[in-house]
């Protein structure tokens, strides 16, 4: 796409529809498909898993996830959560097996906001693990300023 299209404007300045360009954003402008395609340069796709229960076994309720989700948006504008799976997980000191439910959620960031996402979740969640990883580095968000997408 990008050896076709126009780049329309990178780093500090003003895109055709008067959005601004931030840092590492870099916008594209495709004439043969009137699309407008956007690269941003530091963000990585992650998921993290977010526990359904406490520790002591009680679910968390809606609100309590509600909370992390608000929280979460407010550092990335966005999430995308899944429906909760079947964990397992032993304890490198006491060998216990850990059976769970938990939640993943993949999240666009950068690496400095994935860790203190997972700070969050340590935090929100009362855990005393958090696990995240990244899935890819090539993260592309397409908006279709003129409704011509099909």
């Amino acid at each position: 796409m990008k050896d076709r299209a126009i780049k329309l404007c990178e780093m500090d300045g003003l895109d055709p529809f008067g959005y601004r360009c931030g840092k590492n954003w870099e916008f594209y402008l495709d004439a043969a498909e009137d699309t407008l395609s956007s690269i941003h340069r530091d963000k990585n796709m992650y998921e993290i898993y977010v526990p359904t229960v406490s520790n002591e076994g009680k679910p968390f309720k809606t609100k309590h996830h509600k909370e992390w989700d608000r929280q979460v948006r407010q550092i990335t504008n966005g999430l995308t959560i899944y429906a909760p799976a079947k964990g397992q997980w032993l304890d490198e000191d006491s060998g216990e097996l850990f059976i769970e439910r938990m939640i993943p959620v993949r999240i666009a960031c950068t690496e400095e906001e994935i860790y203190i996402i997972m700070k969050i979740v340590a935090n929100h969640y009362n855990q005393i693990d958090v696990l995240a990883y990244e899935i890819s580095n090539n993260v592309l968000f397409l908006k279709d300023e003129k409704g011509k997408l099909q």
